[in-house]
């Protein structure tokens, strides 16, 4: 499924003033993470389950390439 001609990656580096707990409730809030990072258009929850574990989400990224991309 994946070779060296269609596999991406993407890094983003963040810093953060504030405790762990509060940044890894932001990072696992997947559909809110438009609102805080650049370039991530939208995210939706293709499978949702009681809790996170098991979910699957579809997220759309404009990476500087000025293309879309969805993973």
């Amino acid at each position: 499924m994946f070779n060296d001609s269609n596999f991406y990656k993407l890094n983003s580096k963040f810093s953060f003033n504030d405790p762990v707990e509060n940044i890894w409730k932001e990072i696992i809030d997947f559909e809110n993470w438009p609102s805080w990072w650049t370039g991530v258009e939208r995210v939706e929850n293709l499978h949702k389950t009681e809790s996170i574990k098991g979910n699957t989400y579809k997220s759309v990224v404009r990476i500087l390439l000025k293309i879309m991309t969805k993973f």
